[in-house]
């Protein structure tokens, strides 16, 4: 990857094999808002998104049940796989909401609070693994502060057309293809060693347990002594507070001192 001098919508960070500028485009113009609802019932899996987590299930969120009014899931979104959801509930890393796309399941429905959209229409300029890690940073909230307003429960509240009218600026389709594989590949490693950290963790907890066990099998083999019991009074010294005269204490200096009494 190379840095270009910024010219135009020509970004400073790129592939080198890749010269032309990125084409500023409104989200109207390559994405369909999703309406399609519920209606007759037919979808029943529940989803949420996650800021950390993505589009979920309701059941593997801490979202309790009784908070969805069964009764009105025939008004929630249909959502199909590789769809986009919106929602405006501000976090403390998304300070917009959190945009992701349904990844983990072929289709589920999704509260009408939030503003769902996809890119199947567009598929033959657009990548959609592109549009994902682009809606991971924060190159889109500068719209949303812009037209959205905080509402009731500190919601974003934003037009569904004002949402529409955000710019992306987007390259080729072999350059976008190029990035999201790029981007994937950073999450396989990530992915590979977040498996071998919980791995190594888990043995470690196991090892603590083993070894510190009366009945314990595992020690290195040039020991075999037997472990002494000893009472911790006879092993370490126990100090108490104690209250410190006033006389040491000064208005300056760099801590407080709390006195009990």
């Amino acid at each position: 990857m190379n840095k270009i001098k910024k010219n135009n919508n020509i970004p400073k960070f790129r592939f080198s094999s890749f010269h032309d500028e990125w084409k500023e485009m409104k989200l109207s113009q390559i994405s369909q808002k999703i309406v399609n609802k519920n209606i007759n019932y037919e979808v029943n899996l529940i989803l949420v998104n996650s800021a950390t987590k993505g589009l979920i299930s309701q059941q593997d969120s801490l979202t309790k049940w009784n908070c969805f009014d069964k009764k009105n899931l025939n008004k929630y979104l249909i959502l199909k796989k590789y769809d986009f959801c919106y929602d405006p509930t501000p976090t403390k890393n998304y300070p917009y909401g959190p945009i992701n796309q349904l990844e983990k399941y072929n289709e589920g429905i999704v509260s009408p609070i939030y503003i769902c959209f996809n890119f199947s229409q567009y598929q033959n300029i657009l990548d959609n693994n592109f549009l994902k890690y682009f809606f991971k940073t924060n190159k889109w909230h500068h719209h949303l502060y812009l037209t959205g307003n905080k509402g009731v429960r500190q919601l974003i509240s934003i037009k569904s057309d004002d949402f529409f009218k955000m710019s992306l600026y987007i390259p080729s389709l072999p350059e976008q293809t190029c990035i999201s594989n790029l981007l994937s590949q950073f999450d396989h490693l990530i992915t590979l060693y977040q498996r071998k950290y919980e791995k190594l963790i888990n043995i470690k907890k196991s090892l603590l347990e083993k070894i510190f066990s009366l009945n314990n099998k595992i020690r290195f083999n040039n020991f075999h002594d037997e472990w002494k019991e000893c009472k911790l009074k006879e092993l370490a010294t126990i100090i108490k507070g104690q209250q410190i005269n006033k006389t040491y204490l000064s208005k300056e200096g760099t801590y407080y001192v709390l006195n009990g009494g």
